[in-house]
């Protein structure tokens, strides 16, 4: 007996199944926030790096940044500006 399963099912059951494996793989998320200094003020143009990584990005006019693709787990950010000291 030759059955005929009309592709669309099939792509949809493929498309289930692997799922689960690009979520597992995929395991980064998004750190966002604000650079102020002790004043509260925002801090422009900061550098802002997650420790032990190449991931970094600077801030923008009113101190804000976001850092993608972080790995999930707890994790150190390190914010920096030439000129300015902690």
């Amino acid at each position: 007996m030759n059955r005929r399963v009309p592709l669309a099912r099939t792509c949809l059951v493929v498309a289930a199944l692997l799922i689960p494996f690009a979520s597992a793989l995929a395991q980064t998320g998004t750190v966002t926030g604000r650079v102020v200094d002790t004043e509260g003020n925002p801090i422009n143009a900061a550098t802002v790096t997650v420790e032990g990584t190449t991931l970094g990005t600077l801030t923008n006019a009113d101190g804000m940044y976001a850092l993608t693709n972080v790995p999930t787990g707890s994790q150190t950010l390190e914010a920096s500006m030439l000129g300015m000291r902690s």
